[in-house]
């Protein structure tokens, strides 16, 4: 019994440090997103891009906060993004605040896109049509990630 509790008291410590290690955000640079629908949207027509949504609870969504981490700040994923997709961040914090108004953006968006939990990406083509939606994170590579895009869409890079 003493020897189980031991090992237990070493262990689980170093399992917390892994787990928060893993869903710790990285030093890479963010991807070039913006908070400006219509303008992706006018980007998007210029460039031939389909537009990629992330509506994510950016503080306090642990899924969220993986999928931002592990794929969204890769730099496979930023050099693929930036030739593929125009990037749109519908962000719903907890523990800071939106510029003025955007809260009420993020909200019209969550209810034309029908968003009820985080992270839902939803990829629309250059008129806003709906492609495809992911509700969820499952601990995708960014290779496996962007593979999936481009199965789905059927656009590839």
């Amino acid at each position: 019994m003493t020897s189980r509790l031991l090992l237990l008291s070493w262990l689980l410590p170093l399992l917390l440090i892994f787990a928060c290690q893993d869903s710790a955000p990285t030093n890479e640079p963010e991807p070039n997103w913006t908070i400006d629908y219509e303008a992706a949207l006018t980007l998007a027509k210029q460039d031939g891009k389909t537009v990629l949504l992330d509506f994510t609870g950016s503080d306090w969504c642990p899924p969220c906060k993986q999928l931002d981490a592990r794929v969204f700040r890769s730099p496979r994923f930023r050099d693929w993004s930036e030739k593929q997709v125009v990037l749109v961040k519908v962000d719903f914090p907890r523990s800071h605040s939106l510029p003025d108004g955007q809260r009420e953006k993020n909200d019209t968006l969550a209810s034309q896109f029908r968003v009820s939990s985080y992270p839902t990406v939803v990829v629309v083509d250059e008129q806003g049509r709906e492609l495809v939606r992911w509700v969820g994170y499952r601990g995708q590579s960014p290779d496996d990630w962007i593979q999936r895009f481009e199965d789905e869409t059927g656009r590839r890079g």
